[in-house]
């Protein structure tokens, strides 16, 4: 993302870290719609959509790739769009799958896989190394 990529009056979404989501809370939970406020040199300024109380906005810094401006752990990661978030939690989960199947099981899973599946995985390896 970029400072040019924000307009004022602009549609974007915060989700909700994991460590501020509440237990039970599924991904269309920690998923908010927010509108840019204002868009400064230091700072993006967003509040919950149609509303106009200044104690609900939240700050994020462009010098600091975005990050939400807070004294503590950040609670929301700022998107431009829901399909983003949808995207990135989905290739987490993916990832997470991996490496539960392959590092984190002992390998057993690989001595589970037939020849075509260790194949395919292989191949696409080859291309990360």
């Amino acid at each position: 993302m970029e400072r040019s990529d924000f307009k004022k009056g602009q549609t974007v979404w915060l989700f909700l870290t994991e460590r501020r989501a509440q237990k039970g809370d599924t991904l269309e939970d920690r998923i908010k719609e927010y509108e840019v406020v204002s868009v400064g040199n230091k700072y993006i300024t967003v509040r919950p959509k149609g509303m106009d109380y200044k104690g609900a906005e939240v700050k994020f810094s462009i010098e600091r790739d975005f990050e939400q401006v807070t004294k503590g752990d950040p609670t929301y990661v700022l998107y431009l769009s829901k399909d983003d978030i949808l995207k990135k939690n989905r290739r987490t989960e993916m990832q997470r799958i991996i490496r539960k199947a392959i590092v984190l099981d002992g390998m057993i899973t690989l001595y589970k896989m037939s020849n075509d599946d260790l194949e395919q995985i292989a191949g696409i390896c080859k291309k990360y190394l």
